[in-house]
């Protein structure tokens, strides 16, 4: 019924294909175009469905194949957020998108001095990474303060702009600072939850002895031994 194409790291979204995205080969020698769907995405490979002349007459030829983007995706999340925003049966605009944000008494009195020392309760504290430079430091201060919750803190930037290293700083402090705190880390990727992991390790304030810290890891990671040695004593 379906056509399996192998995809080398489809499992890790590179590249980022669901369920639903259209699938085009072409035939370059005969300026043929075929189009059909992506039905199931497996580890290494993806199963599709064009028209049934495409799969009987498809063998010992080569073809060229792109993929094109369903917007099924963007249309439903476009539908919750009209949804979510509406002063109907919806939280209304101001929901998501406040003028005036209420500030609250800081879960953390924290402080960063002109020379980018941070203060706690007025003592100095340590970073973790003394790499971080001031932009940093101040979403670090901000997450650890809290003044704005419930809504998220959002840290933008550009790739190689230091995102990752500005979260697990936030992290670090947040564990130490906030002990009824409860973090739970989500990542795009298997790669990018054990990059994490290792880092977190690196910092030498987490330990295998704390069964709290642990990085969730499903069966298909245990099966093909895809978990990296370093970080196994830490996985569940």
């Amino acid at each position: 019924e379906f056509l399996r194409l192998t995809v080398k790291d489809v499992a890790e979204k590179r590249p980022s294909i669901i369920v639903g995205d259209k699938v085009i080969a072409t035939d370059p020698f005969r300026s043929a175009i075929f189009e059909g769907y992506i039905h199931k995405v497996e580890n290494e490979s993806i199963l599709c469905k064009f028209h049934t002349d495409f799969h009987e007459t498809h063998r010992d030829k080569t073809f060229t194949v792109d993929f094109n983007f369903s917007r099924t995706t963007y249309r439903r999340q476009q539908f919750a957020l009209e949804k979510v925003t509406s002063d109907g049966d919806g939280l209304g605009f101001d929901f998501l998108f406040p003028n005036k944000i209420e500030s609250k008494r800081p879960q953390v009195d924290a402080k960063l001095d002109p020379k980018g020392v941070l203060h706690v309760n007025e003592h100095p504290r340590k970073w973790y990474n003394n790499l971080l430079n001031k932009h940093q430091k101040d979403a670090v201060v901000a997450v650890l303060r809290g003044e704005n919750r419930p809504l998220p803190y959002i840290i933008y930037g550009s790739p190689g702009s230091g995102k990752t290293q500005t979260v697990i700083e936030a992290i670090i402090q947040i564990y130490t600072l906030v002990k009824s705190s409860r973090i739970i880390i989500a990542t795009p990727s298997n790669s990018a939850a054990n990059l994490v992991t290792q880092q977190l390790i690196n910092s030498n304030v987490f330990d295998r002895i704390n069964p709290k810290f642990l990085r969730l890891v499903s069966n298909n990671q245990v099966e093909k031994e895809l978990i990296p040695e370093s970080l196994n004593k830490y996985c569940a």
